[in-house]
């Protein structure tokens, strides 16, 4: 049931936008020499996110009706609830969605994907779909771009330790 509904909403979501608004897609990457296995380890759980992105500084988790939702802190107080749709150690996929936040982003979806790249390295590539409020596309772009980037860099960072 879990992964019918996940499909739903991720065939949905991925294409959904409040009307009159545009899909926004921003995608990020990083190739980091360590393993996927090692990668996985470090942001499979949904609240690792707090040991790896520097804007992070607490996570709680809960269960509603089958699903994980997270609350992040952020370091200057911000509050982001999310909820996670998918989650696949065999393909070293998490997919989730913002619930409430102040960022300035609608209907948004996110997918992160750990993949090996050969001769020990390791991609990460983050992805997101969202609509952003009229007027505000290029700033919505801009902050989840760098909230994308901001993480990835920081793992560089993590994982060479």
């Amino acid at each position: 049931m879990r992964q019918l509904i996940f499909a739903t909403v991720a065939s949905f979501g991925m294409v959904f936008c409040t009307p009159g608004a545009d899909a926004i897609d921003v995608v990020e990457s990083q190739i980091y020499s360590v393993s996927a296995d090692k990668l996985w380890a470090e942001i499979r759980d949904f609240c690792s996110l707090k040991d790896w992105h520097p804007a992070i500084a607490d996570c709680s988790k809960t269960t509603n009706n089958g699903f994980t939702h997270r609350t992040l802190v952020t370091s200057d107080g911000a509050k982001i609830k999310e909820v996670r749709y998918f989650h696949s150690d065999k393909t070293m996929t998490i997919t989730y969605s913002i619930l409430e936040s102040p960022l300035p982003v609608i209907d948004y979806l996110s997918t992160m994907t750990v993949t090996p790249a050969g001769n020990g390295k390791t991609e990460f590539v983050w992805q997101g779909r969202f609509a952003a409020p009229q007027g505000k596309e290029k700033d919505a772009t801009d902050i989840i771009t760098s909230i994308y980037r901001a993480g990835l860099d920081n793992l560089v960072k993590k994982l060479a330790k």
